[in-house]
């Protein structure tokens, strides 16, 4: 049996474990966390609790909520060692690649202690520097199986003019929650210069903390979070919330992420320049969604979801619901709130729903099975053109059923009243959702059966008509111009690449490049002896006609292949969708109740 030696720690860190030991019999876990070399990207964490028969077990999660993905965080974890309240080592073991076992036969309480490497900034992560401390406890805080819901306190060490951000219940700088689930779903920004904003809807505070180069005008930036959570409020009839943070890391560098929580969300995001309209759109559009999250997930959330499991995946085939469903949601509330125009919704409808039509994808995979599959399909892990996000299908769906539940109630009720219905349903009540959720709030709030439509669109993956969809409220879907310069022909490739090295990153089932037989990882040489790469492709290409055949040479396994393909029609890519010029009453009445025209 191999046991694991203990590795040095400093000395400020044996001082805070003898100001939090643990009493005999305390019901209650408790933490710190310090770190003494910024740069290193090291905190030390210790966890005291009670003890409880002959051995304890410790865990560090394998995945978080907001990410339905096994993670690896225990990987961060070095210098583990556990003692007794007077510390005095106890033997342990680490029994799997997230779990340590301590014995303490006779004690009555135990601590255990590790430093865990924090060098990863995103929303979903843990990072430290010499400018800030930003940690998300799931990643980084071990639990014990079996004592979710014992409260936890945890005592935060800081340099003096350090302050510290967080929606979890602060008493100074000790942080305290009723359970570990609260405790972990709380990430927590420690910095000296944060900058931090804050307003008030129905009475209920709203703080804004940004880490970074901020470099906008605050009022206006908090005046449009404002309008984002009005709107959201009044879309959902409901303030749930006694208190919210929204915190930001805005970066020179490219990224996108947002994680949300049940009282505040975490987003990063950059290049940040806020004379970029397009930069501002996103990080409003990024605050929207998340926002929308702490009714669907946080509280309208799914049965199997409500107490998780952190040692493995938590299957539910509902995550098109609560994330695609948010989506939706988070333009919605952009729209309402007047801070995306009617033009720009139209366009973003219509490009979601031409994305939908492009995908091969659709017509294999269903929003349930791809929310059920996410565990090992998401993230690029699926074989090609046949996974389509549940994110993407959850947005495909909401436009669809909206439409939907407002022709069939004649504008009296939309998707906003099924969400409502689902709050006050199972939210209120601390009630998890059932698979058939959203089905029985539609049916409950128009009378009417919409068991065919969740059959084919849901469960199913029968194409949906959004332009009958849309014909209905006053809309027309129609074909989008191909940009100037695009070619006539089309043979079905994606490319990758450069001049240098171009190569084929996929190939469209049943289009002409996959009758051929070339493949992905191909690399491409030239078409009809002429050399083309990713940057002259489509010039090249506009030399053909449907019918004309061509030969395409590439390199594969290291041999040089000649293909010949019929070039065929370009395909409709891309669609927009625009107003009926001289809509009937109907059609009218609701089309204003979609886009919140009087």
């Amino acid at each position: 049996m191999h046991f694991y030696r203990h590795l040095p720690l400093p000395p400020l860190f044996f001082c805070l474990l003898s100001i939090i030991a643990t009493s005999a019999g305390q019901a209650q876990i408790d933490y710190t966390l310090n770190w003494t070399h910024p740069s290193s990207h090291y905190v030390h964490i210790t966890v005291s609790a009670r003890a409880a028969g002959d051995s304890t077990d410790f865990r560090i999660p394998v995945w978080r909520p907001g990410r339905y993905v096994l993670q690896n965080y225990a990987r961060n974890v070095v210098g583990f060692r556990a003692e007794d309240a007077q510390g005095a080592p106890l033997v342990f073991r680490k029994i799997d690649k997230s779990s340590w076992r301590v014995w303490h036969p006779g004690r009555d309480s135990l601590r255990v202690s590790y430093s865990y490497y924090a060098n990863e900034l995103d929303g979903g992560s843990s990072y430290l520097d010499d400018s800030e401390c930003y940690i998300n406890p799931i990643t980084s805080f071990a639990y014990i199986p079996g004592r979710e819901l014992e409260p936890v306190r945890l005592r935060i060490s800081k340099p003096a003019s350090w302050r510290i951000a967080t929606a979890l219940q602060r008493d100074g700088d000790e942080l305290i929650s009723e359970n570990y689930h609260e405790f972990v779903d709380g990430p927590i920004l420690i910095s000296p210069d944060f900058l931090l904003l804050d307003f008030d809807v129905q009475g209920v505070r709203h703080e804004i903390a940004i880490q970074g180069e901020f470099q906008a005008d605050t009022s206006a930036f908090v005046d449009d979070l404002k309008k984002i959570v009005i709107a959201q409020t009044e879309l959902m009839d409901d303030m749930p919330l006694d208190r919210y943070l929204f915190m930001f890391h805005l970066l020179q560098r490219p990224f996108g992420h947002g994680v949300e929580h049940k009282f505040s969300t975490s987003i990063v995001l950059g290049p940040a320049d806020f004379l970029d309209k397009r930069f501002y759109r996103r990080l409003l559009s990024i605050s929207s969604h998340e926002y929308f999250h702490i009714w669907n997930v946080e509280r309208i959330r799914p049965a199997a979801l409500m107490l998780p499991d952190y040692s493995r995946e938590n299957y539910t085939t509902l995550m098109w619901l609560h994330e695609g469903i948010t989506s939706y949601f988070s333009s919605r509330a952009l729209l309402k709130a007047g801070l995306l125009s009617r033009e720009k919704y139209l366009e973003n409808r219509a490009a979601t729903i031409s994305r939908y039509l492009r995908s091969p994808a659709r017509a294999i995979i269903s929003p349930m099975e791809s929310s059920f599959e996410s565990w090992i399909k998401s993230q690029g892990q699926a074989p090609p053109n046949t996974y389509m996000s549940f994110y993407s299908l959850g947005d495909i769906i909401g436009t669809a059923l909206d439409l939907e539940l407002l022709q069939r109630t004649k504008g009296r009720k939309g998707l906003a009243e099924a969400m409502q219905w689902l709050n006050e349903t199972y939210a209120r009540k601390n009630l998890g959702i059932p698979d058939d959720a959203l089905q029985r709030a539609c049916e409950a709030i128009s009378g009417r059966d919409f068991s065919a439509f969740f059959q084919a669109h849901v469960q199913g993956v029968d194409e949906i008509d959004f332009a009958r969809l849309l014909e209905q409220a006053g809309l027309a879907l129609i074909a989008k111009e191909p940009a100037p310069g695009t070619p006539e022909v089309w043979l079905g490739l994606r490319l990758r690449g450069d001049e240098k090295q171009t190569n084929i990153a996929n190939v469209v089932p049943n289009s002409p490049a996959y009758a051929a037989g070339l493949a992905r990882g191909d690399i491409l040489i030239a078409l009809d002896g002429r050399r083309v790469h990713r940057e002259n492709y489509h010039r090249v290409l506009r030399r053909y006609k449907a019918g004309d055949r061509v030969t395409l040479t590439v390199i594969r396994n290291d041999r040089l292949r000649e293909f010949s393909i019929t070039c065929a029609e370009r395909p409709v890519m891309a669609f927009k969708i625009v107003p009926v010029q001289e809509p009937e009453k109907e059609q009218k009445k609701l089309r204003n109740r979609w886009l919140f025209e009087k």
